[in-house]
């Protein structure tokens, strides 16, 4: 399972979250704009195959 970390989730957990379902990434640290709307962010998880993880209740 690849997952893709919110702003509102620590880039912190990458490392952590990486050695138990294998790739992780940050909204912060990829190819979008810094802030990433939440359809940016979206779409990006559909086109690599991530599962995005948020603590934003109206993503």
């Amino acid at each position: 399972m690849k997952l893709l970390l919110d702003a509102n989730i620590s880039w912190k957990l990458c490392s952590r979250l990486s050695g138990i379902f294998g790739e992780c990434y940050h909204v912060d640290f990829i190819e979008l704009t810094v802030p990433a709307r939440d359809i940016e962010i979206w779409q990006y998880a559909l086109e690599n195959e991530l599962n995005i993880v948020t603590n934003d209740e109206d993503f």
